[in-house]
């Protein structure tokens, strides 16, 4: 009898989801040496993995979306050139580990371990480096809500118009925050951010908002509790 089944996408990770796989990460390692050795570390540490996430979400690698965890056009992008090397290879941080305790255990001269570092990070530099052309981050142009030509292209501080004459522009640092290109995409284009977690006031305290463009082209921010701007 023939039966017809159909297969499932893998789920979105959430955060908890992905520090728990970053944790994991020696479960799919083949060689079984590195796989034991990544039991008891995985990517990154405890007080290190949270960081991670973060760096990624501000280089605009991945990005929140509600609950969900995805990768950007820049960050998909970066994976398709680096997937089939070695530095995107979870078992080598289980050679290294493997290494490291070996130097422990009065195996392997840390020397030796040394060496081989500058080798690889030499090598893999070459590697990225000449892969660089292929990263260059093409930014798409967006039309201004100022001046109404599709002139607004963003920069590494800044978004700004390039038509002659229209002055709009949208620092991307705010409260401590780097807006990402989607961020940026969104207050353009629909008037609003999601909310941004992890602001910083004046005074150094942690908070909540969504960033709002105003009429006269600036921007303020909304609070989900009250809609109030500030």
């Amino acid at each position: 009898e023939i039966t017809e089944h159909k297969t499932k996408p893998k789920p979105l990770y959430t955060e908890a989801t992905l520090l728990s796989a970053m944790e994991n990460a020696g479960k799919d390692v083949e060689d079984a040496e590195s796989k034991k050795a990544m039991a008891e570390c995985g990517i990154g540490t405890p007080a290190t993995r949270a960081n991670i996430i973060e760096t990624l979400i501000l280089r605009d690698y991945i990005r929140r979306n509600k609950k969900a965890i995805i990768p950007t056009e820049k960050g998909l992008a970066v994976y398709e050139i680096v997937k089939d090397k070695k530095i995107a290879n979870a078992e080598m941080t289980g050679s290294w580990e493997l290494a490291l305790a070996a130097i422990e255990a009065g195996q392997m001269p840390a020397e030796k371990f040394a060496q081989g570092i500058n080798s690889y990070v030499g090598t893999i530099c070459e590697e990225l480096l000449a892969l660089a052309p292929q990263v260059q981050k093409s930014y798409p142009t967006y039309h201004c809500p100022k001046c109404g030509n599709e002139s607004v292209g963003i920069y590494t501080k800044v978004a700004k118009c390039r038509h002659e004459g229209c002055d709009f522009h949208i620092f991307r640092e705010v409260c401590g925050m780097l807006l990402t290109e989607d961020n940026i995409r969104d207050l353009i284009t629909t008037g609003r951010t999601p909310v941004l977690k992890g602001l910083t006031s004046k005074a150094g305290k942690k908070f909540n908002a969504r960033l709002v463009l105003n009429g006269d082209y600036t921007t303020s921010f909304e609070f989900e509790s009250h809609k109030g701007k500030q």
